[in-house]
């Protein structure tokens, strides 16, 4: 089924409606899996960026801090990461996806 879009419909609406749309899309088929879809990024990012930081993480997907900071601690309540403490910096935690996230991650 094809809806038009008004033709002066603002970029900015229409980036919204797709991404809440992605979103929508994403959250079926990762529901099944135990993660939602804002926690697919920060998984992703781990695998390439072992023991990032979750300040590097926000900055690195351009997600806001509280936003990352409530991701990371719904992570590590599944059980998807771990934060283990810089030794240089006991405020910073170093960010280490687990097993079971890279499993979580693999099946979606």
């Amino acid at each position: 089924m094809h809806i038009p879009f008004p033709p002066d419909l603002p970029t900015g609406a229409l980036l919204s409606i797709i991404y809440r749309n992605r979103n929508i899309l994403l959250n079926e088929h990762t529901g099944r899996m135990g993660i939602s879809a804002g926690m697919v990024g920060p998984l992703i990012y781990l695998t390439k960026h072992p023991d990032a930081t979750q300040d590097e993480i926000s900055r690195r997907l351009m997600i806001d801090k509280a936003a990352i900071a409530r991701t990371i601690h719904r992570l590590e309540e599944e059980g998807c990461i771990t934060r283990i403490p810089d030794e240089t910096n006991r405020r910073k935690f170093c960010i280490i996806m687990t097993e079971k996230g890279g499993k979580k991650l693999h099946r979606t």
